[in-house]
Parts: C-alpha cells; sequence; structure tokens
C-alpha cells in the first residue's frame, strides 16, 4: 500500500486537530479542578488557628477572673483604663519612723 504526499498530508493533518482538541479538553479539565492542598498543610493552618483562637478565650477568661477578684466584671472600664490606686497613703505604706517598720 502506497500512500502519496496529498493522502499522507490528509493523515496528519486529522491527527494534528485531534492532538489540539485533547490537549484543549486536558486544559479545561485542569482550569476546571482546583488542586487539592495536602493533608499536613491544611492540618497545620486548622492547628494555627485553634491556638490562636484558644489564647484568645484563655486571655479574656483571665481578665474576667481579675475583674472579678477586684469587684468588677470588666478591667478599669469605671476608671477609664487608668489605675487611680492611692499609693501615698498611711495605710498602704508604713512610715520609716514607725517601730514596726524596723523589724
Amino acid at each position: 500500500m502506497d500512500l502519496n504526499d496529498y493522502t499522507l498530508m490528509l493523515l496528519l493533518q486529522d491527527r494534528h486537530e485531534e492532538m489540539v482538541v485533547a490537549a484543549r479538553r486536558d486544559a479545561l479539565l485542569r482550569e476546571a479542578t482546583r488542586p487539592r492542598r495536602p493533608f499536613r498543610a491544611t492540618l497545620g493552618t486548622v492547628l494555627v488557628r485553634l491556638d490562636a483562637w484558644l489564647q484568645a478565650f484563655w486571655t479574656v477568661r483571665a481578665a474576667n477572673a481579675i475583674g472579678r477578684c477586684h469587684g468588677d466584671s470588666s478591667i478599669n472600664t469605671h476608671t477609664g483604663g487608668r489605675n487611680y490606686e492611692r499609693t501615698s497613703s498611711s495605710s498602704h505604706r508604713r512610715r520609716a519612723s514607725d517601730p514596726v517598720a524596723r523589724e
């Protein structure tokens, strides 16, 4: 069976068109399907977010516990965030001339 140049050219063009169509189809499939992240990367992200959430939770819980110890459920909201504790009073600090302070 002998093929002339014209027949061979038609067969090559037909095969080339099939390959181009297949390549376009594969490219569309690659674009349509999103590649999945590896499981360990997803797990790492989840653990980091959980850690941040737990730290925020325990910080708020500790702040509320401190506020309850001082008789207020929120920290320094009644003073606008300033601490007006009296430290110069003699009830907080003993004088150097006090005989009890020397012992």
